[in-house]
């Protein structure tokens, strides 16, 4: 979640536009919002078994928003056969 303006590092509230700088936030913020989906749809697909679909999923989600729970889950279904 984007705390923080990247631009100006003022605390982001619950606007699209940074309240200190007037930065546009709202790309950041669906990038963010795509990143959350990917990842949601790559444990649904683990789910489902679908081993192929969640790895490009969890990819999906890695490569646009790095955190250490998508990295996890990406090294864990590295390991799955697909």
């Amino acid at each position: 979640m984007l705390k923080r303006c990247p631009v100006c590092r003022g605390r982001r509230l619950d606007d699209n536009t940074c309240g200190r700088c007037g930065a546009d936030l709202f790309p950041l913020l669906e990038i963010e919002r795509d990143a959350d989906i990917a990842c949601a749809r790559a444990i649904t697909a683990l789910a489902d078994n679908n081993h192929l679909l969640a790895k490009r999923c969890a990819l999906a989600a890695l490569c646009k928003r790095k955190t250490p729970f998508r990295q996890t889950l990406a090294a864990f279904l590295e390991t799955l056969p697909t």
